[in-house]
């Protein structure tokens, strides 16, 4: 180990990308000019670039938990087509300028956009269960997870070719812009050409417009108010009208619904934890070349893309999601559990708790869904899945974490380097210098110091190491209680085998050129 902890020197503070070795001593926010091709790396330090992506991230989580629900009761309301359409359109103007962007607050502008387009999800994911019998909705939302970890797959080697190489600058991120963007527009295509929905039911003859305004704005805006500071605190409704509010009671008639938001929004701080947490980790400790973090990685998309399609069959003859939801959960406990234990030693295992975790995440994302939809009335499905969506992204932000990380980090790590350069013999007159060169990444600063030695450095590092390992450590042990709550709380779901029947909530119509063929024969 000896060798990897010299090499940590360098690449102490790396970005959660792990594709950037940093030892810049500029980690604050003031310095930007707003002219270096690869900001923010470059002209802030590594720590400040974290917290500028980190900043992007949590916009477009934001906008998504706030507008999510508005965009899926104007689908219920008046059609998803539109509302998805308009979404996706947002977004890729969103990726215009984040791929154009000369400063962060341009990418920041551009992540609250593309926010809107993921606020989209709740329509596609309705859409996707409406066209087929209830009893086929569990397989749908398999196909449209199949379909979604595919996508993180391929993402997560071309995003790391792309940083590795650095395509286009900006450490390859505008290229990864350029690239979203254009799939928005195969998006936007598909959805144009194919997706034909029968037209919402409006008795009352109402307007597109007075239909808008009757999904409870006033609720909408309460709701904007209220997620955005605390969705950023964590990070760093109901309506006194008579009108069919965005929380209507209809959603609540069945504790399946309740059930499916908490256990989601468990379901999204664990996602977070790992995704962020297990990549900054692996860099830091083993691994910070993108491509090979990467391969660490895929074993998180490559065991959901097996795992989805059994939780499918076994929910599809069963007509009952409560067995794999709880069996996904116990899943991703194994796989906290298992980073809560790791060693400098165990290099390799930690890839199967990426695996236990991919597998973990492969049902509560198909399943409540489903459970959520079945247990609403049909009108609501939007509605219901978007909230669950807006709950997943409330229990997304690691700020948390982060602070628990922190907060171990500053007194564990200088504690462990200190005693290990001591013992090593290092004068006590530098042992604040060699403690600010390692957290800092700053080799120049440790080899400098008064009284250096190999064995000083060696010992160092390999302190470093072992306080970064434990102050991880803290962050999963923290997560596991949530796990087990989200599980105990499964075991309360009502049965799912008489709403999983024949019906179609809304087909799709037939093809003007299919009629056409019809009427000839």
């Amino acid at each position: 180990m000896e060798k990897h902890a010299t090499e940590l020197i360098e690449t102490v503070d790396v970005a959660p990308t792990g594709g950037s070795k940093g030892t810049s001593d500029n980690n604050t926010l003031t310095d930007f000019d707003g002219t270096s091709e690869s900001f923010p790396r470059e002209a802030w330090g590594v720590t400040a670039a974290t917290v500028a992506w980190g900043a992007a991230f949590a916009c477009t989580q934001v906008v998504t938990a706030i507008l999510g629900p508005v965009l899926a009761r104007v689908g219920d309301s008046c059609g998803r087509r539109g509302a998805i359409l308009l979404g996706l359109s947002v977004g890729a103007f969103g990726m215009i300028i984040s791929a154009t962007s000369t400063n962060i607050n341009m990418t920041i502008t551009g992540s609250c956009l593309f926010g809107i387009s993921y606020g989209s999800a709740g329509n596609i994911y309705s859409a996707g269960s409406e066209v087929v019998p209830r009893a086929h909705r569990g397989t749908a939302q398999v196909i449209i997870l199949l379909g979604t970890f595919s996508g993180v797959l391929i993402g997560l080697f071309a995003q790391g070719a792309l940083i590795a190489t650095n395509v286009g600058g900006y450490d390859g991120w505008r290229a990864s812009f350029w690239i979203d963007f254009i799939l928005h527009l195969i998006a936007i295509a598909l959805f144009f050409a194919y997706y034909r929905p029968k037209a919402v039911e409006n008795p009352l003859g109402l307007s597109i417009l007075q239909r808008v305004l009757a999904i409870d704005l006033t609720g909408c805006a309460l709701l904007g108010a209220g997620l955005c500071p605390i969705m950023v605190s964590v990070r760093g409704s109901g309506t006194r009208f008579k009108k069919d509010g965005l929380f209507t009671h209809a959603l609540f008639g069945n504790r399946n619904f309740l059930t499916a938001l908490i256990s989601i929004a468990v379901e999204g701080l664990i996602y977070n934890v790992f995704t962020n947490f297990y990549g900054v980790e692996t860099a830091v400790l083993w691994e910070a070349r993108a491509l090979p973090l990467a391969l660490r990685f895929s074993p998180f998309p490559f065991a959901a893309l097996v795992a989805a399609p059994i939780f499918g069959y076994i929910v599809y003859r069963n007509k009952d999601a409560q067995g794999v939801l709880i069996a996904g959960y116990c899943f991703s406990l194994a796989a906290v559990v298992g980073m809560a234990t790791v060693e400098l030693g165990t290099n390799k295992v930690v890839t199967l708790y990426a695996a236990f975790a991919g597998a973990g995440f492969a049902s509560p994302l198909v399943f409540l869904n489903m459970i959520s939809q079945l247990a609403v009335p049909a009108h609501h499905i939007g509605g219901a899945t978007a909230l669950l969506i807006t709950a997943r992204s409330v229990g997304g932000p690691v700020g948390i974490a982060s602070a628990i990380y922190t907060s171990k980090a500053s007194t564990i790590i200088p504690a462990y380097i200190t005693a290990a350069v001591v013992k090593a013999g290092l004068p006590a007159t530098s042992v604040s210098q060699v403690i600010a060169g390692f957290t800092a990444g700053n080799s120049t600063m440790v080899l400098d110091a008064v009284g250096m030695t190999a064995d000083v450095h060696a010992k160092g590092s390999r302190a470093l190491q072992l306080g970064y390992v434990d102050s991880y450590r803290y962050v999963w042990i923290a997560t596991v209680p949530f796990i087990v709550v989200a599980i105990v709380i499964l075991f309360f779901l009502r049965s799912t085998k008489d709403a999983m029947n024949g019906v179609i909530d809304r087909g799709v119509e037939t093809h003007p050129h299919q009629k056409e063929a019809k009427s000839e024969a």
